[in-house]
């Protein structure tokens, strides 16, 4: 009943979706780097200033509330294929933005969405995770994907027949529930995505995914309505997310005749995050590779 209840929820959203774009964005010329490699970091930043792709702040409704995105796509005429970039992050980082700007540089019309629109002024990890206790819900921010899926589909440079989801993190987790509640998802790549919520009390100071209320939905709960194909990228030394758990999860969707490929890295989890110390170049280049390759195979 609940996932009925939530796909309802979320197919009812395409009646009220409002978007309004901004001008088109420019790179800052100071950027706050992260505790990762400050050259990398620099380097990686550099993809900003493409001149053969357009960045954009946009905003769009979910309902009255306002959301947070940011655009990213090739500097060229016609329809292109579409994604939904959900990460892990608060705000909109230039880790975020440069990941948008690389799928850009793919050939992908590429919207990043700030899931923690409705808590301005964010000033560090921990509180954003107590935002995420207290305030956020999963199915406010499934209805906030779904929007954003709406606000694509209205873009004439954006081809019909469905869009691909990328998460990172949380954002993994939320992109894999989206593929089982919206009838727009074509494909989903999730990156260290948890995928069964443990028991737990809420702790801002750990990221164990742990379930509580209105943050109680596992994926592993939702594959027999997980159409779409899958693909993983997993840590095999993630202590949130058990190797255990992967394998389950990829054997649980081929049982049911889907198409899923997870692929186990071993080197920390978030290796893909060039902001973070915990970054691993050559793990990240060979999953940004299969992912590319994916998504071409999948998204219309």
């Amino acid at each position: 009943m609940k996932r009925i209840a939530l796909a309802s929820l979320i197919l009812a959203l395409q009646l009220n979706v409002i978007a309004a774009t901004d001008a088109p964005w420019m790179p800052e010329s100071h950027q706050a780097p992260g505790p990762g490699d400050s050259k990398v970091y620099e380097r990686m930043l550099k993809v900003l200033q493409d001149p053969e792709i357009i960045l954009q702040e946009v905003k769009f409704r979910n309902g009255s509330d306002s959301i947070n995105g940011f655009l990213a796509r090739p500097n060229k005429t016609g329809r292109l294929p579409a994604l939904v970039v959900v990460p892990g992050d608060p705000g909109l980082t230039a880790y975020t933005r440069v990941t948008a700007a690389q799928f850009a540089q793919a050939g992908f019309v590429a919207l990043a969405v700030d899931i923690f629109s409705r808590a301005a002024g964010i000033q560090d990890l921990q509180e954003a995770r107590r935002i995420y206790f207290d305030v956020m819900s999963d199915p406010l921010t499934l209805g906030d994907l779904q929007s954003a899926i709406v606000f694509l589909k209205q873009q004439e440079f954006v081809r019909s027949g469905g869009v691909g989801v990328v998460g990172f993190c949380l954002g993994g987790r939320y992109a894999l529930l989206l593929s089982a509640l919206s009838l727009d998802v074509r494909a989903v790549v999730a990156f260290y995505g948890p995928l069964a919520l443990q028991s737990g009390a809420p702790d801002v100071a750990s990221a164990k995914p742990v379930k509580l209320l209105n943050h109680d939905m596992s994926p592993v709960d939702f594959v027999p309505w997980i159409k779409a194909p899958i693909q993983g990228h997993y840590s095999e030394r993630d202590d949130g997310i058990p190797v255990a758990d992967v394998r389950a999860f990829e054997s649980a969707l081929r049982g049911r005749g889907g198409q899923a490929d997870f692929f186990l890295y071993d080197v920390p989890s978030h290796f893909h995050s060039f902001h973070e110390a915990l970054y691993d170049a050559a793990a990240a280049s060979l999953a940004w590779n299969r992912t590319i390759k994916f998504l071409r195979s999948y998204v219309p």
